[in-house]
């Protein structure tokens, strides 16, 4: 072995090698010319997991045929974004800092969030796809995702000992139905999000939402528990009347909140009882205070047990709080009964990653729950076959690549198998040159890290001899190299080209002559995708 100039090391060229009978054998195997690259794959690429470390690289199904139609087509236009082969259905919430979209509204260069509660950038999206074997996947808490054999899930089940698995929804399906078991996928992180201004103090909005009358700013409560509310509303910067009496009962009394009554009517909150958008993605203090507010005046704790109660009618109120909850990482469920004609809802959850009480009769229970595990993990009870619908995938520009997805705010998975075939490729096919385009060198280069990655986890008895080896481009000791570039009006000019890898469709032209009328024009490569099918079309 020697060492480059950058300190990786590499294997020296044209060196000398006695070989065993097994490494003549794999090395056999992976000059296949029909399967090599597969056998190479599945046996000596390793990539970088962001939490697991090395892994061997384990391709799905989509990516072993997206290996092939590298492999067995001269030329292809494969679109699909990098770091994924997966889909949703279009209809599928998808949580941001200002409130909800869906799958299929989705555009390049919204924000999103992860499940560490921040940002991420969506750097690329695929058209809506047709004809995908679907799946509907139920959460123990009633959430319902629909998503394609392929979605890949990081999910994980208590006595498995390596952890972490990232599972595709059929891998999921199979598993649970032969094991009758169920695998779960832990909870997000609550949304990191600035503190905003707010018209109505979180905590005094949430009091008169819980229990409050619908056309005023007045409330009933029990004279006991309003020797803690009226000082606490109070040192919210607010005047609160003396208790008059309701008439029903001498152990409740009413009370009136001053100057709110316009704010409430500005902010159409007036016999229009639920939260406004702007509090559902205030700080994580101000939607704590709300939620607080709202358990103080309407909310209930089991005292043995700890589960938490929210309980209202209003069921556009009750989707709020539910948004609310899963905004601040807390998993939930919804129930519901039929009283005399009337539905009521019922919102229950167990938590001790926060107080959401402030009166001490009810806060002094909340660690009952004792911090169960299933408070912090979404359960899949089962996957159902359903009829196949439009889905779409996403990237994002997360480490992990998860984004949240559904109004329970549950991690989903958003790996490579574009540089396992390039390094096979170049190693196994003597005097070839292989370019690596994309509109930023940055996205270049992550392919090119990983071909390198690739190449220097090899065993040295699989792997070509290096003449050069640096962050732009590597050359074999067969005559073969690899090069990383931006796309320009130059790119591969001088270039005797056997392999183009190009990244962006949306931006990457290439030049196509008319074969009747020879005229020649610049169009990128998703228009190429579009009209590779007419047959008067070649490339230039």
């Amino acid at each position: 072995m020697s060492k480059s100039l950058d300190g990786v090391l590499t294997k020296k060229a044209n060196q000398q090698e006695t070989y065993t009978e097994k490494q003549i054998e794999q090395l056999v195997k992976c000059m296949d010319p029909d399967n090599g690259y597969l056998y190479f794959a599945k046996n000596f690429a390793y990539i970088q997991h962001p939490v697991r470390g090395k892994l061997l690289f384990e391709p799905y199904e989509y990516q072993e045929r997206l290996m092939a139609s590298y492999h067995n087509f001269r030329f292809n236009v494969n679109m699909l974004p990098r770091q994924t082969g997966k889909a949703l259905a279009l209809d599928t919430p998808i949580p941001t800092n200002s409130g909800w979209t869906t799958m299929g509204d989705i555009k390049v260069g919204d924000k999103i969030l992860g499940p560490n509660g921040k940002e991420a950038s969506v750097t690329f999206a695929t058209p809506v796809m047709y004809n995908h074997t679907c799946y509907q996947v139920e959460f123990d808490n009633g959430e319902k995702i629909t998503a394609d054999a392929e979605h890949l899930w990081n999910i994980t089940l208590r006595s498995w000992n390596t952890g972490v698995k990232t599972w595709t929804t059929q891998q999921i399906k199979d598993y649970i139905e032969s094991k009758n078991t169920c695998v779960y996928v832990e909870a997000a992180s609550p949304i990191q999000l600035d503190e905003i201004e707010l018209p109505i103090d979180p905590y005094v909005l949430g009091f008169l939402l819980g229990d409050g009358e619908s056309a005023a700013a007045r409330y009933t409560q029990c004279v006991a528990d309003n020797k803690e509310i009226v000082p606490e509303i109070l040192s919210r910067g607010v005047d609160i009347s003396r208790s008059y009496s309701n008439g029903t009962s001498v152990q409740s009394e009413n009370r009136t909140i001053y100057g709110l009554r316009s704010k409430l009517n500005e902010n159409d909150l007036l016999r229009n009882k639920h939260v406004p958008a702007k509090y559902l993605r205030a700080s994580t203090n101000q939607r704590l205070e709300l939620l607080q507010g709202l358990m103080d005046s309407a909310g209930s704790i089991d005292k043995r047990s700890g589960r938490c109660e929210f309980y209202q009618k209003n069921y556009r109120l009750i989707e709020q709080v539910q948004d609310l909850l899963s905004s601040l990482g807390i998993k939930n469920r919804c129930d519901h009964k039929v009283i005399k004609g009337q539905t009521y809802y019922t919102i229950g959850f167990a938590t001790t990653k926060y107080k959401v009480f402030k009166l001490t009769r009810k806060s002094q229970y909340q660690d009952n729950c004792k911090s169960h595990q299933k408070n912090t993990r979404h359960y899949i009870k089962r996957i159902s076959a359903t009829d196949s619908v439009p889905v779409r995938c996403i990237q994002v520009d997360t480490t992990d690549h998860l984004f949240l997805c559904g109004k329970s705010m549950i991690p989903t998975h958003n790996t490579t198998c574009a540089a396992v075939y390039l390094a096979w490729f170049a190693m196994f096919h003597p005097d070839q040159t292989i370019l690596i385009a994309a509109h930023k060198y940055t996205g270049a280069q992550e392919i090119m890290q990983r071909i390198r990655y690739i190449y220097e986890l090899c065993p040295d008895h699989i792997r070509a001899g290096v003449v050069n080896y640096n962050k732009g481009s590597i050359e074999f000791e067969n005559g073969s190299r690899v090069v990383s570039s931006t796309t320009t009006g130059n790119t591969g000019r001088g270039m005797s080209i056997s392999l183009l890898y190009c990244l962006d469709g949306d931006t990457t032209r290439v030049r196509v002559r008319n074969k009747k009328t020879l005229e020649e024009e610049d169009v990128t490569l998703k228009e190429l995708y579009v009209r590779l099918l007419d047959p008067r079309i070649v490339l230039a």
